[in-house]
């Protein structure tokens, strides 16, 4: 069951990608183009931050760090693949891990791995800022 999910998202994927190559963005997809944010301090001198950026082209980033005592431990980057999904929804892969996302009412993007749907963050949408760098 694991292995067609596994092929099932896979092949979603690259037909999502071959799509964005030819076709602009939805008005879904356009909602999460961009970097979105998620950061924990679990109260014992350990700070998590993790940065997920979502491109227009169908690429997605994923920066993750560790700090403890003040002093980074970890700096990880995942890369992969996404496209819209359902009306509300994205899929992508992240480091050849199938996930998905949606953005809830209350404004934050929630990330689910596909294969169980168990939660693995809830991120933040970070402000484009551009316009107050007058570029």
């Amino acid at each position: 069951m694991k292995k067609l999910l596994a092929m099932l998202l896979i092949l979603a994927i690259t037909i999502s990608a071959v799509a964005i190559a030819e076709y602009p963005l939805s008005e879904n997809e356009q909602k999460y183009v961009g970097a979105w944010n998620m950061y924990i301090d679990n109260g014992a001198g350990t700070v998590y931050v993790f940065i997920t950026t979502f491109m227009d082209n169908g690429q997605v980033i994923q920066r993750s760090m560790i700090f403890k005592n003040g002093a980074q431990t970890s700096d990880n980057k995942a890369t992969g693949s996404w496209s819209g999904f359902t009306e509300d929804s994205i899929i992508f892969t992240l480091a050849g891990t199938g996930m998905t996302a949606t953005i809830k009412d209350d404004g934050f993007l929630y990330m689910y791995f596909f294969e169980d749907m168990k939660l693995c963050g809830i991120f933040a949408s970070c402000p484009n800022m551009r316009e107050k760098l007058g570029w």
